[in-house]
């Protein structure tokens, strides 16, 4: 987690206002699996009938850009982040 990161502030403190537990990974340094490298998620999430591992995004309403409207939201997830949560959640175990 980026603790200058507002999207993820905000979702850490909407997770903990519920009483939900919640883990913050330090994203300073890149995480290893076996031997590989893999992208570390933002937080692990463990609550009452789920466990989650969480990599936050923010987004951006549509708004107008060099007068031209941008009516899209985009998806900022890249390849990488999705191998890498699936990653996690395969080695985490059964349930996340």
């Amino acid at each position: 987690m980026k603790r200058d990161n507002h999207y993820e502030a905000a979702f850490e403190r909407y997770l903990r206002d519920r009483g939900v537990a919640v883990v913050p990974v330090v994203e300073s340094r890149r995480s290893y699996l076996d031997e590989t490298e893999v992208k570390s998620p933002d937080f692990i999430v463990a609550g009452p009938s789920r466990r989650l591992v969480v990599d936050v995004k923010g987004r951006q309403f549509p708004s107008l850009s060099a007068g031209k409207p941008r009516l899209t939201w985009q998806n900022w997830s890249t390849a990488g982040d999705i191998d890498g949560l699936a990653r996690w959640s395969g080695r985490l175990g059964d349930g996340f």
